[in-house]
């Protein structure tokens, strides 16, 4: 089984770290997990010479000084440590061309990363957008590499007040909402979806799972 490592958040009620149980009901079967929890030294390179890919969840929102913006009243700040190890597991991940896939605040820390920019607050600085808090909507796939896994247009699971504002110039856009709203982003090996494929149905979790191996195996070939 490839080696799977993911992102664990911070339980502020009791200080533990922890990963929704969603996430380990989907690719357990596939995927030899590991949680990954903040180190002090923010060193993870062992890690990323470890594993075959790196799985960047869900959780609160990014510090708004990183892409030069004051914070917004409806902002919730994601642990400083957790912060910390995001961006640096990614760095170590891209540095070695190894698969990284980013899940709701995961592509946006993606997005970041690579110099982009975030909406903080759709509903108040958006105007005439879909529901994207606990909802479902439809999304529009550009021609990218999704489209040797999922139709054209289909629809998604919703569960953010942010996303992606200007798309980073090293990524491409790779699918939008109706209203204009970036859902996916991406460049070779890097994947980031606004949804949580974890809580989609078993065909989508499946062809997901699939793309993700299909990650795991190019960047193996590439070593060779």
């Amino acid at each position: 089984m490839y080696k799977l490592a993911i992102t664990t958040r911070k339980n502020n009620n009791t200080s533990n770290y922890i990963v929704r149980e969603t996430y380990i009901d989907w690719l357990s079967h596939d995927f030899s997990i590991s949680l990954i929890t903040p180190r002090p030294h923010h060193d993870y390179q062992d890690i990323a010479e470890m594993y075959d890919l790196l799985l960047i969840c869900g959780g609160d929102d990014i510090e708004p000084g990183l892409f030069n913006e004051p914070l917004h009243p409806t902002t919730v700040l994601e642990d400083r440590q957790v912060e910390s190890m995001d961006f640096a597991l990614l760095h170590d991940f891209v540095e070695r061309g190894k698969p990284v896939i980013g899940i709701c605040r995961g592509i946006q820390i993606i997005n970041v990363y690579f110099h982009g920019t975030l909406i903080q607050d759709i509903p108040s600085m958006v105007e005439n957008t879909l529901q994207h808090k606990v909802s479902t909507h439809p999304i529009v796939c550009e021609p990218c590499v999704l489209n040797n896994y999922f139709p054209l247009k289909f629809d998604v699971n919703s569960y953010h007040h942010q996303s992606v504002g200007m798309c980073a110039s090293d990524l491409d856009i790779y699918a939008i909402s109706p209203d204009g709203i970036i859902e996916s982003i991406g460049y070779d090996l890097i994947l980031g979806v606004q949804w949580h494929p974890e809580r989609m149905d078993d065909t989508h979790k499946t062809q997901l799972i699939k793309l993700m191996k299909d990650f795991v195996i190019l960047s193996k070939t590439r070593k060779q």
